[in-house]
């Protein structure tokens, strides 16, 4: 993601372990299409003298904000592809001690799902951390991840 544009959604922290999401654009002007591509990343620092096994889970609450994903495997010399829509998207990564790791997250907004259309979408995420070598476990309450929407002017 670029540095120069990118919008910060939320930085908090937990123990040891702090993070920093961001954005390249905000849904502050949305284009006359029924979905709207849109990505985020967590930047996720480790200050613990030990590596931990890192897992982020955003939720988005309704159909507004889906992950999709796509499949394609080759079945008797045909291509079958296959696309599914999920409310929710785990990432996992191991942070070695005093590192960092980007979680990147792309998702679909449907602004057409989203009547009326509030100022702001609303996502929830988890984060939990844990090395079995140390007997550490760490997970988050729920935090609130919003992004800012608009409609666009003459719409």
């Amino acid at each position: 993601m670029r540095k120069s544009s990118q919008l910060i959604l939320d930085q908090s922290g937990l123990q040891k372990i702090s993070w920093n999401i961001t954005s390249v654009k905000s849904l502050a002007s949305l284009p006359r299409s029924r979905t709207v591509p849109y990505r985020f990343q967590f930047e996720i620092w480790n200050q613990y003298d030990h590596p931990v096994e890192l897992a982020v889970r955003v939720e988005s609450p309704s159909e507004v904000m889906v992950f999709r994903e796509k499949t394609a495997k080759m079945m008797r010399g045909s291509r079958l592809t296959s696309v599914v829509d999920s409310t929710f998207r785990i990432a996992k990564h191991h942070i070695p001690s005093q590192g960092k790791k980007r979680y990147l997250f792309s998702a679909i907004f449907r602004p057409h799902l989203a009547r009326p259309l509030r100022p702001y979408l609303v996502l929830q995420y988890h984060i939990e951390a844990q090395n079995e070598e140390n007997n550490f476990y760490l997970r988050s309450d729920p935090y609130r991840l919003k992004i800012p929407v608009s409609e666009r002017k003459g719409t």
